[in-house]
C-alpha cells in the first residue's frame, strides 16, 4: 500500500524493490500494475486507470505521473494566489478608477470592485 504522503516516485521504488524478491515471471509487469493500480489514493486518477482497456505498467506510470505532476501545479498555483494578499495573475485586467470619474472613460472594470462599468 501507498502510505500517506508518500511520493510516487518512493513508492515506485518501493514497488519495484519488494517486486525482486517475487517469482512473476513472464506476468511480473502484470503484477506491479494492478498493484499500482489498486494503491492509488486518488479516486479520479485510478478511475483513468480503471478506464483504460489495454493499460500497461509504464502506461499507468505516466498517468500517475502526469496526473499528480498536475495537480501539484494546481496546488503551487493556489498557493500563490493566496500568498498574493488577493492578487490573481489570471484576472483580467483591472484600470484605477476614482469615485469622481468612476471609469475615466477607459476601464472596463472597477479596480476595486471588479464591477463591470453599466
Amino acid at each position: 500500500e501507498r502510505t500517506p504522503g508518500e511520493s510516487f516516485a518512493d513508492f515506485l521504488s518501493r514497488l519495484h524493490r519488494i517486486a525482486e524478491y517475487c517469482d512473476y515471471g513472464e506476468t511480473l509487469s502484470e503484477m506491479l500494475r494492478g498493484r499500482l493500480v489498486c494503491s492509488i489514493n486518488n479516486a479520479a486518477t485510478q478511475r483513468k486507470l480503471l478506464a483504460e482497456p489495454t493499460l500497461t505498467f509504464q502506461q499507468a506510470i505516466q498517468i500517475v505521473w502526469y496526473r499528480e505532476s498536475a495537480e501539484r501545479g494546481v496546488q503551487e498555483l493556489q498557493e500563490m494566489e493566496v500568498h498574493a494578499l488577493g492578487h490573481n495573475p489570471f484576472r483580467p485586467k483591472v484600470f484605477p478608477c476614482t469615485p469622481a470619474v468612476p471609469w475615466a472613460g477607459r476601464p472596463d472594470r472597477c479596480q476595486w470592485t471588479s464591477d463591470i462599468p453599466p
